[in-house]
């Protein structure tokens, strides 16, 4: 499964996730924060992080992508 996280406008791709089918069979569901917090309110790292794509490059495409998309 591939998760795209956009802007609040919906103009900019701003992360991308790729899970893989194990693990989308594992969860019954997912909730993504831009900035995760635990109950006293301090930074954490989730879990599905690991799935993020950091790809400069690759960030670039999809926003490249979708700008052709909601351009047409």
């Amino acid at each position: 499964m591939v998760c795209f996280c956009f802007s609040k406008d919906g103009k900019i791709v701003e992360r991308i996730y790729i899970f893989p089918k194990k693990e989308i069979e594992r969860v019954k569901s997912l909730a993504m924060v831009k900035n995760p917090t635990d109950a006293h309110r301090n930074p954490i790292v989730p879990q599905y992080e690991q799935y993020r794509i950091t790809d400069e490059d690759e960030l670039n495409r999809a926003n490249k992508i979708w700008k052709n998309i909601i351009n047409k």
